[in-house]
């Protein structure tokens, strides 16, 4: 008589967990080799270009 929980569940919620603290780790490695530098980019490009021209010039590009 075990827990009452099924053991694919078990093995579905250990998968996640695995998968959530990987991505959690990639994360922080993205973070530690780049310095936040993509960070700057991205918010250097969105100071010189608003959302709304973004989505305009993907549309004409299309």
């Amino acid at each position: 008589m075990g827990s009452g929980i099924s053991p694919d569940f078990k093995d579905i919620s250990a998968g996640v967990v695995i998968f959530l603290f990987g991505m959690m780790s990639l994360e922080e490695g993205f973070r530690a080799f780049t310095g936040s530098l993509l960070e700057n980019m991205l918010r250097r490009t969105r100071r010189l270009l608003p959302t709304v021209d973004n989505g305009k010039i993907l549309m004409k590009c299309s």
